[in-house]
Formats: C-alpha cells, structure tokens, sequence
C-alpha cells in the first residue's frame, strides 16, 4: 500500500514539473488556435541600439579612397545597417556597402574633389538593429592633401583660399534700393582653384560676371556683392568659399522700409466752399534716389489720383485725396503705395456724412435771392416757382415762413432726402382793395441754416372782366444722380429725387405730370392766372412764338414737322451730348418700349420721355401742340444702351415721343430727334371665342349630316 501511494506521489511530482515546463509552449499552441486572425498583435521588445565607432583616414584629391567604419554590437554575427547623417562638403560618398563576414561593418567608397581648397572633409554616420532605432551620430575624418593624418602622413598641398574681410556690413538699406561691397580672395595654394558663386536674394554677385570664380595659384580677385532688400527687418549670410576658417566671410544687413507716412489714419475734412472733403497724404522717402511707386485706392476716392507717382528722398513728397462734391456719403476707404517687387504700405482714409444744406433756384432769373412777381392786378393771382435742394448726405427737416399777401400754393414736403429736389410754388394774390408795392422776405428754415427770399411785386387796379387762368410750378430740373438713375426715380416715386412738372394751364383733359408719391407735389384747388409768356393777343398767336428765337423753336418742331411748344422750359446747354438713335424696340396695346444710347459716363445722366400732346386754353383759345412730359416711364440701362417702357397708353393709337438728357447740374442736352410709334390693336377675345363656336357648331353638323346619310343607305 506504501509503495502504491509512493508510485502516486512520483506521478503526481512528474505531472507538475512537466505542466510547469510546458506552459510556454502550450500558450503558444493555444495562442494559435485562437488567435489565428489576430497577427498584428505581437510587439517584439527593443532589441537595443549598437555603437557607431568614429574615426579618420586620409584621401588625395582627384582619387577614389575606400575604408572601413563599424560599430560595437552585441555579437558579431548581429545585422547592423549604417546611415549617413551629414554628407562631405569636399567630396561625395561614392557608395556604401556591408563587408562580407562582418555585419557590424561597412565599406565606405569616397572620392575627393580636386577643385576644392579645403584641406579636410568629414561625415557623420549613425547605425540601428534591424527594425530597432538609430544610435547617435559619429564623425569620421579625412585629411586631404598636405594635411597630415593620424598616422603623421604628409600629402601633396592643393589650392588654398583666404577670404577678407571675415565680416561684411552693408548697413541701412531701404526696401526697393541697393548697396554694392566688395570681398577679396587670395588663393595661397600650389593649384588653381575653381568655384560657382551661389547667392540667394536679397544678395546678388554682380561680379564676376555669372558667379564663376578662378584663381590660378598666388592670385587674388574681388567679388562684388549687391544688397537688393524686399521685406524689411535684419539679414544675414554666410559666404562659404571652403571649409576652413580663412575662406569664410559673413555678410549682414538692416533692411528698411522705403517710405512711410506722417499718419496712418486720416480724416478727410468738409470744405464748404468746394463742397469737397479733402485729405493731404504727406510721404515721407527714405531712400536716396527717386522711386515709381503704385497707387491703388477706393473706388470712390479714385478721382484725380493718378495711377503711379515718383517719390523724392526726403519728407516734400505729398498726395492730394478728396471725395467728389456729388458723394456726400460717409466714407471708410484706404490707399496703398507699392513697388514693383510687391512691397506696400497702406494709410485709411475716413470721412462724416456731409451735413445737410439747402439751395434755393429761382428759374430764369440771375439773382436766386429776389422773386419778382412784376405787375399784378387786384383780385387776380400769379404763381411762381421755386427749385429747393438739398446738397447734403444727411435728411432736411424744413420749416416756412411766408407773409401775407404772399402764400405757398402748393404746399411742400417737410423734409428732403440727401441730394433730393422738391420743387414749390409761391403765389402772389392781391385781395381787390390793395394797390401798390407788395414787398416781403420768406425765410425756409433748415436746423440753424436759415434761406431768406425777397418777395418783390406791383399790385394794380383790378379791370374786372375775363381773366385766363393757369400755372404751375416752374420747370425742374434733374436731381444730381448718384447710386440710382431716372429709371430709378420713376418707378419708385418715395426717392430722393422729387421731380414735378406744371401742368399745361386751364386744361383738365392733360393729366398733371406731378407724381403722386411721397415727396411730390400736389396743386391746391385754386387756379392760378396764366403767365405772361402763355397770353394770347388779338389774333391768337401766342406771344411764346413771337418771342422764341428760330433757331430755338427749331428744336421743339415734332418730326413731322409741327411747331410745338415745350411745357417745361429748361436750360438748355448746346455742347452736351443728348440720347441717340432713338428707335422702337416693342410695342404692345398699352405700351411701347423705346431703345436708344446714351452719352460717355452714363450714370452721370438722367432721362425724361415727352410727348406731343394737344392742349386747349380756358376761354374758348385755339388748341396747341406741347411736348408733355410722361411720368408712367420705367429705364432700365445695360451700360450705354438705356431702355424706357412707356406705359398706360392707348390701344391702336399713334404717338410722337422725344428724349429729354439732364446733367447733374440741372442742364438739359439740345432734345433728341421726335420718333413716331403706334400701339397694337389689343386681342379681342369675343370674336375670337364666336368664331371658334361657329366652327365647333358646323363640323358637329356635318357629323350629324353624315350619320344620317349612312341609316338611309343601310335602310
């Protein structure tokens, strides 16, 4: 029983030295089977790094030298791979290859530059394991030539170079300009020395000539070297000839900027007497010769700057900046100067919005301060017009102040928008009893800005009996455009350009031209005197055609030739360009759409379409022929190409149209030639819905027919 329970034990001590021992390679076994997919999972630990050995040689210029460089590993028989970290500057490695026999070790081919003036060359190599990582570099030296090795070795002595100074300042030099030093170098060696100058900006070799230098033994020759900055702040470099201390030559600089300004914010101030805002840039030039510089501005500062200007050393360079009188917006803009290399500087201008400020025109007279209403008779009335603007960026809030016998007619907006025209008008009107002078002052009120106007007239004796009446406004010219156009102006009549026109006098058939919107003007109930101007005489001939000059009235004839008077009177400047080539573009029942172009800069333009119209006079008068103004308009301008569509107009109807040109300043181009349009004849949807009936009822007949031709056959 004892030796039964022994032989147990044995097995038992068998058993677990024999699981204790087995363990590894069962986990692998297992490790096998059920992690067969998973192979990236094994990190292998670091194998260590091996130990480059330094050490030198000694070469000859011009030959091929092969040695040996190894490292310390942890056996011999351990695969070591060698890389070179820092490359010869004398020479090349030819090729690197492992020695048979001995994997820690690697034969080095070299070859020496014979051109070279350094008496050394050196590389540095580092080693690793297979998969491990690098060790740290280790230099290995070759002497060359007359140096002596380490094994005391003398060798055959070559070109040898000294470069002076060993330091070169080129000192201040403002971006744009240059400075030119001048290096020398000797060659002391035995052997003629060969070398490509390579510089990178800002240096540049200016001699000799492509950067080649050669020296034959015992020579010396100079290198001219320029300094040509284009970025501002310190430069430094590190001319290299060869590797010793003698043939190295350090180049610096202080690069600085070409120009700069007195400011680098500037606020463009108002002039009331120019209405201009305008700015002095002054420059200051550091160079110490003239400079081209570029100038690229804000749009709306581009006016009267030119596109280049030279700058002279010093600080008398200036640059007058200032915002057309038209652009009375608030302003943040910014000039740059720059140089043909790319450099620039910029400087930002700013501006306030203009202040509001009103201007008064009294149309045809030359004083816009006295409104002369000449002889009137007790109990009548005269009208008179008067042009309001406002020449500033900002709104006008108005106030009137007017004396009796004198009144407003038609009553104002109270406020206008920047660059706005709201035209008024100013009557005159007796009761019966008064005679003699009426002599008053109207004062428009605009914040602390106050217009006075002196209201001047001879009040007559009434003769009673009948009295023409009529009146209006006096003619408008148009508002200074500066971001919309007359297209604009028409279709949207809540602009700032509030234009009106009088209506042709005692005629309730004309439409009035004032527009309707906001801001226009509305004509009160009373009806004003006719003018002078428009009376008639005994015979009926209108004193307008008595006075108007032939060459005047030449210009308001319709193109089929009848005299026709204009209803607004405007200024008319003979040397502006008006619209051209008139032409029909499309017509419809209700609309016509006329195409023609207009002149150079036509946003500086505004457009009117008129139309020849027949008027009747109160009293029985004969009708006449007027060039009507029409308000129903829209333009639409494709550059010079403008389009108007005139619409609300009559089907089947012929018409006569012209075109009215306005500048900014209120005059009028010479009216363009008359165009005569007709507008189609609108589809008559009745006749056409009978017709079809008609057609409808007799093919249904001529089926019904047919069938009944087919029973009597069958029958």
């Amino acid at each position: 029983m004892e030796k039964r329970m022994e032989g147990i034990r044995i097995v038992f001590w068998l058993l677990g030295f024999a699981f204790v021992f087995a363990q590894p390679v069962e986990a692998q076994i297992l490790d096998r089977i059920f992690n067969r997919d998973k192979k990236n999972n094994f990190t292998p630990s670091d194998p260590g790094v091996p130990i480059p050995v330094s050490g030198n040689t000694v070469g000859k210029k011009g030959h091929e030298i092969q040695f040996e460089i190894e490292a310390h590993s942890k056996t011999p028989g351990a695969i070591v791979e060698f890389l070179v970290r820092d490359f010869p500057i004398a020479g090349r490695i030819v090729s690197l290859v492992s020695k048979e026999g001995a994997r820690n070790k690697a034969i080095v081919t070299y070859w020496a530059d014979p051109n070279s003036a350094a008496t050394s060359d050196a590389f540095s190599f580092a080693v690793r394991y297979r998969g491990g990582r690098y060790s740290s570099a280790a230099r290995f030296d070759i002497a060359l030539d007359g140096a002596k090795a380490a094994g005391g070795a003398a060798m055959v002595q070559g070109a040898k170079i000294e470069v002076t100074p060993d330091k070169l300042d080129f000192g201040k030099v403002a971006v744009g300009n240059e400075t030119i030093k001048e290096v020398f170098v000797k060659n002391k060696g035995s052997k003629e020395f060969n070398h490509q100058l390579m510089l990178y900006s800002p240096w540049h070799v200016i001699e000799p000539e492509k950067g080649q230098l050669k020296l034959a033994p015992g020579t010396s020759q100079k290198i001219k070297i320029a300094f040509r900055p284009a970025l501002t702040g310190p430069a430094n470099y590190l001319l290299a000839l060869n590797r010793s201390k003698e043939g190295l030559c350090t180049l610096q600089a202080q690069a600085l900027d070409p120009f700069s300004f007195a400011s680098d914010d500037i606020e463009l101030i108002f002039d009331p007497k120019t209405r201009e805002r305008k700015a002095e840039l002054n420059i200051v030039h550091h160079g110490l010769k003239p400079t081209v510089v570029r100038i690229l501005t804000s749009e709306r500062i581009r006016e009267g700057l030119p596109p280049t200007a030279t700058l002279i050393p010093g600080d008398k360079n200036k640059l007058e900046v200032s915002l057309p009188k038209y652009d009375v917006a608030a302003f943040e803009g910014a000039i740059e100067l720059s140089l043909k290399n790319g450099y620039g500087k910029t400087v930002n201008f700013w501006s306030k919005v203009v202040p509001a400020e009103l201007s008064v025109e009294i149309p045809e007279t030359i004083s816009h301060e006295v409104l002369n209403f000449g002889k009137v008779e007790a109990g009548s009335t005269v009208d008179r017009g008067i042009i309001l603007k406002n020449l500033g960026g900002e709104v006008a809030q108005l106030e009137f102040e007017i004396p009796e016998p004198f009144q407003l007619v038609s009553q104002p907006v109270n406020q206008i928008a920047p660059l706005g025209v709201v035209p008024f008008t100013v009557g005159l009107s007796p009761p019966a009893t008064q005679q003699g002078a009426a002599d008053a002052v109207m004062k428009i009120m605009q914040g602390e800005q106050v217009v006075s106007i002196r209201l001047l007239g001879n009040v007559l004796k009434g003769r009673g009996g009948f009295r023409l009446k009529a009146g209006g406004p006096a003619p408008v010219p148009a508002a200074p455009s500066t971001a919309a156009s007359s297209a604009t102006a028409n279709a949207n009549p809540s602009t700032s350009v509030n234009r009106v026109i009088p209506p042709v006098g005692g005629n309730s058939s004309i439409p009035s031209a004032a527009g309707s919107g906001g801001g226009g003007l509305r004509l009160s109930d009373a009806k004003p005197t006719l003018p002078e101007p428009l009376r008639k005489t005994d015979d009926f001939e209108p004193l307008w055609m008595q006075k108007e000059e032939a060459e005047r009235m030449a210009q308001h004839k319709s193109s089929l030739g009848v005299p026709t008077r204009p209803v607004v009177n405007r200024s008319i400047d003979e040397n502006l360009r008006g619209a051209e080539d008139l032409t029909l573009v499309e017509a419809k029942a209700t609309r016509l759409t006329l195409g023609f172009t207009s002149p150079r800069d036509p946003e500086l333009y505004t457009y009117e379409i008129e139309s020849r119209s027949m008027a009747v006079l109160e009293g029985g008068g004969l009708p006449e022929n007027v060039w009507m103004p029409l308000q129903s308009v829209e333009f639409e301008r494709i550059n010079r190409l403008v389009k108007a569509e005139i619409k609300n107009l009559f089907p089947s109807s012929m018409y006569e149209f012209r075109v009215i040109t306005l500048d900014n300043n209120g005059k009028s181009a010479p009216p363009s030639e008359g165009i005569v349009a007709k507008t189609t004849l609108p589809m008559d949807w009745t006749y056409i819905y009978a017709g079809l009936a008609v057609v409808f009822l007799g093919i249904l007949g001529f089926l019904i027919w047919k069938v009944i031709q087919q029973r009597r056959g069958v029958a």
